[in-house]
């Protein structure tokens, strides 16, 4: 038997030619969220994602999206790539793209082990029929060593022959917890490949400190279809607007003092970006990649709760990670930051609800005069006394 080993995720080339064949991978379990369903859908905004891997989605929401008939995973597809052909099955759902197949994954805990055979097989008949290059994103649930789990369950030791038989490798790195619940951390999100395409796969992280409302962390990497990368030099995901406007600058450098003085002690280049990331979080726009517009129900009240509840969860990943940490001070940060998380759901269906009334205060004279004339027209009936007006909405 091979040995299963992780694949070296390679940096992104930099040359005009690969940022154009570069695609951006998005993966995340919802946990049924409706809310993390909304902060999904910013997040592909503002990374600009090219293909989102879901698991475990508000039922009510999959419609949106290509999904398998017990809507336990999903794929969302980016307008710029075309879609060649889908896969549905159980505990499965796929597409093939240009040179590339594409497949979201995902099993209960709660599930049989035959069915989890029965998951396996169907996806090596695929792989090895189409012939493509693969990438698979998902919660099998599997606990295994070659995804930094410290033991491997019965379902982590059939994934690693699976994975040996058909010459797929972890794209996994690093031993950071995927799932963080109140029955403890794992590491059951998985992101396996082909190794053509293992190779091709750069910049795979963990989301630890992003706040998405689940409780399984998001997971990012990106995919250049073009030749082998050779150049270490990373391109940032995200890039903020900057107006030249005064009270702007003045309010960035007031933003940067007031980090240094709290965190002086920047030992590292790593820690030098984190902190003007950070700043620039704080004060400026995001610019967006493709000029599409964001989320309707997003503003500046959601976006400052949103990076407050950031920093507590920033404050109680390492007070985890300390081991002077008393349990009181984890509890109450963790109280803190329920309180956070409840707080942004609040604000996010708020927001929703008044655009709603906006948008029926905004359309209510027109739905009342151009409508009547469009379902007459619609049924063929020439109705000259119900003309169409022209309305404004100033």
């Amino acid at each position: 038997m091979k040995k299963l080993t992780k694949a070296t995720a390679q940096p992104l080339h930099t040359t005009a030619d690969q940022r154009q064949t570069a695609m951006r991978f998005l993966q995340v379990n919802l946990n049924r969220c409706r809310k993390a369903h909304d902060l999904m859908y910013r997040k592909m905004l503002e990374d600009n994602t090219s293909v989102t891997l879901g698991q475990e989605p508000n039922k009510a929401l999959s419609h949106t999206t290509i999904c398998d008939d017990a809507r336990d995973v999903f794929i969302n597809v980016s307008r710029g790539l075309r879609v060649k052909r889908e896969y549905r099955g159980t505990g499965y759902v796929g597409v093939e793209l240009e040179d590339l197949s594409v497949f979201s994954v995902y099993l209960s805990p709660n599930g049989d082990y035959e069915n989890f055979e029965k998951l396996l097989n169907d996806l090596e008949t695929i792989i090895k029929t189409s012939g493509m290059n693969v990438l698979i994103g998902g919660d099998l649930n599997a606990k295994s060593a070659i995804f930094g789990e410290c033991r491997t369950n019965r379902r982590g030791t059939l994934l690693e022959d699976w994975m040996s038989a058909n010459d797929l490798v972890a794209v996994n790195r690093g031993n950071t917890p995927t799932f963080s619940g109140s029955s403890g951390e794992s590491l059951i999100d998985d992101t396996i490949a082909t190794i053509p395409v293992a190779g091709k796969v750069s910049r795979w992280q963990v989301l630890t400190e992003e706040e998405n409302l689940s409780d399984h962390h998001s997971i990012t990497c990106s995919y250049c279809s073009g030749p082998e990368p050779r150049s270490s030099q990373i391109q940032p995901q995200n890039s903020w607007r900057w107006t030249g406007n005064p009270t702007t600058a003045e309010k960035f450098s007031r933003a940067l003092s007031l980090r240094v003085q709290q965190f002086p002690n920047i030992d590292s280049p790593e820690e030098l970006m984190e902190t003007i990331t950070s700043v620039c979080e704080s004060t400026l726009l995001k610019r967006s990649p493709t000029g599409r517009k964001g989320v309707y129900w997003w503003n500046e009240e959601i976006a400052g709760k949103r990076r407050e509840c950031m920093r507590v969860r920033r404050k109680l990943t390492r007070a985890k990670k300390k081991t002077t940490s008393e349990a009181q001070d984890i509890r109450a940060l963790k109280d803190s930051h329920a309180a956070e998380r409840k707080a942004i759901r609040s604000l996010i269906q708020k927001s929703k609800q008044a655009k709603w009334r906006e948008l029926i205060d905004d359309n209510r004279e027109i739905c009342w005069t151009d409508c009547p004339r469009l379902v007459f027209w619609r049924l063929g009936v020439c109705r000259d006394d119900v003309p169409f007006q022209e309305t404004s909405t100033g």
